[in-house]
């Protein structure tokens, strides 16, 4: 069954997938596809839109939809011997949302993701050493050299099958494509492949002249393409491909890269923008590079020094120096060192080093940096979330291969029994009265009964912690062989309580009066409620929208009865310019009620 679903807008942005798979130039093959042991598994995180972190349906309408996501990795469910991965290479911003694939040490494949909300095996594919996703079409590379496409339409360019508009079927089932053999890896932004031989075959849009010529090819609406796979010129002993967005990277084995097409955002890293080329040329500068990755106009590249080289668009400081400003040439990527593989997503960067960690930074609207320790910033037109320069990941080790999507990551890792911290018991935090100084409440974590040492199992960190809100404290697994992941404990921090200095009753009103409260608490303003005096319920409710005021005048009320009083500051955090006392209390913070204060009878 043909599912046609596209990305979702997203509280203020469209969320788009995304793919660059990160290659491994001595292995031949890309880091996604990268071997491990075989009883690899695989750890997600971030968006989990239609199944993407292949958590089950149970988990997906409970906790995640396409406006939430998970910020501690967990394990994707039924994995298990998992020697390959791969996850969705969008071409376009508004691409449908994919999902993930692997391969498992039988050569069978298992697919995720677009309302597949557990891994399920894929019918007719065996011998499979690596997998492919672009804007949810699937590609399989056979041990024997062959490549197979499904869930794609055989009329479109990109499928390689070759049959014209008038004449496409649904290719629901793998399907091989014609005239490619030998295949070592793959790039799937065109598509592309890589030959045992060095050479590069392409397909699909040449409007960027992305095939590496200016020969016409095929017409498709208007565009030149090749509806089946065709040599790109030029270029020779390439171990490796990468695809951006209409721009092409090969690795050959002397470390230098060479490309070609559309030279947006500075996409060919010569010093130049804006324009194309369909001849590829090297990247000055660029050598002695063992991986490259790229999407979405921003460019990696890890050279043989386990230091990373980034290039391209930096609206959200996807390269990683620091800054949003785009670099049309290659520039170090700060604070890196020992990594041997790269997976660039959307708008953010994964690095995975020789110790099996994985560093993240840019975009992090998405939590896809998960539980980061990094100092956040605000990038782009939206002002959304992101890290201008690499952090570690907590609670992922042992990682063998890296793959991003759109706001979502998944690394092949070792299997391991260890134990996933948020799947435990805490403490829970009562509310704390605001003193100015930061507040560190211990917290005690279990797993199955037994009780974790702090210090020695995880490490402990704390939010900011003084100012009126929602404090937090994290605990992040230390010890991973035993235990993986982080978990967050929230508590609210309250307003001091105020007191009530004057209860005077007038013509059918009252005068009231308050103590302000310290300046320093920064509270939004204060809330009054009365009562008839032996009355038990209070009735009436007064807001006061200032935290300058300390004096409310109180009308309406019953002559000939006396009434009680009570006041309490609030503090807002979401700046609401009129709350009510019926918003939730994860926005609106209060003290506790001032001591009750009775009038005279209202005259």
């Amino acid at each position: 069954m043909r599912l046609e679903l596209h990305a979702p807008r997203r509280l203020g942005r469209i969320v788009a997938a995304a793919l660059a798979a990160s290659l491994v130039a001595s292995a031949l093959t890309p880091v996604a596809e990268a071997s491990a042991e075989s009883d690899g598994v695989v750890w997600a995180w971030g968006m989990n839109c239609h199944g993407l972190l292949g958590a089950g349906v149970e988990a997906f309408i409970q906790n995640d939809s396409c406006e939430s996501s998970r910020v501690t990795p967990m394990k994707v469910a039924g994995l298990r011997g998992v020697v390959s991965i791969s996850a969705q290479r969008n071409v376009d911003f508004e691409d449908q949302i994919g999902g993930g694939l692997a391969v498992l040490d039988d050569g069978t494949v298992r697919a995720w993701g677009l309302q597949d909300y557990l891994p399920s095996p894929v019918a007719g594919l065996t011998g499979v050493r690596a997998v492919y996703s672009r804007s949810g079409t699937y590609f399989a590379v056979k041990s024997d050299g062959t490549v197979w496409v499904w869930n794609a339409d055989s009329s479109d360019p990109a499928s390689g099958i070759g049959a014209s508009d008038k004449d496409g079927v649904w290719l629901s089932a793998p399907t091989r494509v014609p005239g490619l053999a030998d295949v070592a890896s793959m790039a799937v932004g065109g598509p592309y492949a890589v030959k045992t031989d060095g050479t590069v075959w392409a397909w699909g849009d040449n409007s960027s002249g992305q095939l590496g010529d200016t020969t016409k090819h095929d017409d498709c609406l208007g565009v030149d393409c090749s509806r089946t796979p065709v040599r790109v010129p030029g270029v020779g002993g390439v171990v490796a491909v990468a695809a951006g967005n209409g721009t092409v990277y090969a690795l050959k084995g002397d470390g230098t890269v060479w490309a070609w097409g559309s030279n947006d955002d500075g996409a060919l890293g010569n010093g130049t923008t804006g324009g194309s080329s369909a001849r590829p040329a090297a990247i000055p500068g660029l050598t002695g590079v063992t991986a490259v990755a790229a999407a979405n106009g921003s460019q990696y590249a890890v050279k043989d020094d386990g230091s990373v080289w980034a290039w391209g668009d930096n609206d959200y400081g996807q390269l990683g120096d620091g800054t949003t400003t785009r670099r049309l040439a290659p520039v170090k990527v700060a604070g890196l060192s020992g990594v041997v593989a790269i997976a660039a997503g959307w708008w953010s960067a994964y690095a995975l080093k020789s110790d099996g960690t994985v560093w993240a930074w840019g975009d992090n609207s998405d939590h896809e940096l998960g539980a980061t320790t990094s100092k956040l910033d605000k990038c782009g037109r939206l002002r959304e979330p992101c890290s201008l320069k690499p952090g570690p990941v907590p609670g992922v080790s042992g990682g063998k291969a890296i793959a991003a999507g759109p706001g979502f990551v998944y690394v092949l890792a070792s299997g391991s029994q260890a134990a996933c911290l948020a799947c435990g018991t805490t403490t829970k935090v009562a509310d704390v009265v605001w003193t100015g100084k930061a507040f560190k409440p211990n917290i005690e974590l279990a797993i199955d009964g037994v009780v974790l040492k702090a210090g020695e199992d995880y490490t402990v960190s704390y939010g900011d912690n003084t100012g009126i809100g929602q404090g937090t404290v994290t605990l992040t697994a230390k010890n991973l062989e035993k235990y993986t992941g982080s978990v967050t404990v929230a508590f609210n921090i309250l307003p001091k309580a105020t007191k009530l200095t004057k209860a005077a009753a007038g013509k059918r009103s009252a005068k009231i009066a308050w103590k302000k409260v310290s300046a320093k608490q920064k509270i939004t303003g204060y809330f009054i409620r009365y009562r008839a005096k032996g009355a038990k319920k209070w009735t009436v409710r007064k807001w006061i929208y200032s935290a300058k005021t300390s004096k409310a005048t109180v009308k309406g009320l019953k002559k000939g009865k006396a009434y009680q009083f009570q006041v309490r500051a609030y503090k807002d955090v979401d700046d609401r310019l009129y709350p009510s006392d019926n918003f939730p209390d994860d926005s609106l913070f209060r003290s506790a009620w001032s001591p009750i204060k009775t009038t005279k009878k209202i005259k």
